[in-house]
């Protein structure tokens, strides 16, 4: 069986992931980024930023807990927001490398149904292509 799938958000990539170990041919489209909205732009990143915050504003209140620490304490901006992209890029890294794992194909480009059984791939060239089901 041939599944294509729109998208490679949370849902999308966990479809074609067990629709691949269960023995599916996966086709995913997505025109940006693996992950979706979560990994890419909200959940994640934004975790990662406040884990730098969190850090932080505990390391200016050590004291209280009878640690001290000499110096000052600062946050660089830059290296906060560095390492959100460093966690955003592994993640984004390890779901490629599960799709090339399971042998999920990943075409990027926007995708559209055109039929029951056909997506066209728009990209820099247009591709259709012909599945048994559709995600």
């Amino acid at each position: 069986m041939r599944i294509g799938i729109l998208g490679a958000g949370p849902g999308g990539y966990v479809a074609a992931l067990k629709a691949a170990q269960l023995g599916a041919e996966v086709v995913v489209v997505e025109d940006t980024e693996v992950g979706g909205t979560c990994l890419n732009r909200g959940c994640i990143p934004t975790k990662a930023m406040l884990a730098s915050s969190e850090l932080y504003e505990k390391i200016k209140k050590a004291d209280e807990f009878g640690i001290s620490i000499d110096g000052t304490v600062t946050a660089d901006l830059a290296r906060i927001v560095s390492r959100k992209q460093k966690v955003i890029q592994t993640q984004i890294k390890g779901i490629k490398g599960l799709f090339r794992s399971w042998g999920v194909v990943l075409k990027q480009g926007r995708g559209r149904i055109v039929s029951e059984r056909k997506i066209k791939i728009e990209a820099d060239t247009e591709e259709t292509i012909e599945v048994d089901r559709i995600i």
